[in-house]
């Protein structure tokens, strides 16, 4: 049974579900709390990119677009409440 995006759905420290994983270019984060901070770095450490969210602006969903990136392992570095968590990409 293929179930789709479900199927690479990930649920990170209870608080947080980012998908698909892998991506073909567009990531989409739900939280819990609001999102503070999306930061993208690639294999080599490099930031390459960042969407920094105005007070004004915090939302509990995000989208983040890879699609003009290599193909290759990502870390995305999410700010929320002032706790920081990592997690891996696979961007194909």
């Amino acid at each position: 049974i293929d179930f789709g995006i479900f199927n690479s759905i990930e649920e990170i420290n209870n608080s947080i579900f980012i998908y698909p994983n892998p991506t073909y270019g567009n990531i989409f984060i739900k939280a819990k709390e609001m999102i503070n901070k999306i930061v993208v770095f690639n294999h080599l450490g490099e930031n390459v990119l960042t969407k920094s969210i105005n007070s004004a602006n915090l939302q509990k969903e995000q989208n983040i677009n890879l699609s003009n990136f290599a193909k290759g392992i990502y870390h995305i570095q999410i700010t929320i409440n002032n706790e920081i968590i990592n997690h891996k990409i696979i961007l194909k």
